[in-house]
């Protein structure tokens, strides 16, 4: 090998490795940004699964209580009571006209 590629070498070789410093020297910084913006969107995916789950906790504990709730316990308690007042009528020899006409004033 001559002396002009010997030279031409080493300064190929020079040059290439300032050049990979370059290209690497924010390597770790943009490593750590890349894991900061990943927490950010997880954390961010967490909370609006957070919202939805407690969105439709909420949704499902209203049609519990529609189904089997206080309200619904009371309502089932009045058309009892409603029908055993009608057998009561009925026992009482009230015409099922006369019932219906009592009853139909009462929602």
């Amino acid at each position: 090998m001559s002396l002009v590629q010997q030279a031409y070498l080493k300064r190929l070789s020079t040059n290439f490795q300032r050049y990979k410093q370059n290209c690497f020297k924010n390597a770790e910084r943009d490593g750590k940004l890349r894991k900061v913006y990943n927490k950010f969107c997880s954390a961010r995916a967490r909370d609006a699964f957070e919202w939805w789950k407690r969105k439709a906790e909420l949704a499902q504990l209203v049609i519990d209580n529609h189904e089997s709730g206080p309200v619904r316990a009371e309502h089932w308690e009045a058309e009892r009571e409603i029908q055993n007042l009608k057998d009561f009528m009925r026992s009482e020899h009230f015409t099922e006209d006369e019932i219906e006409k009592q009853f139909n004033g009462v929602s």
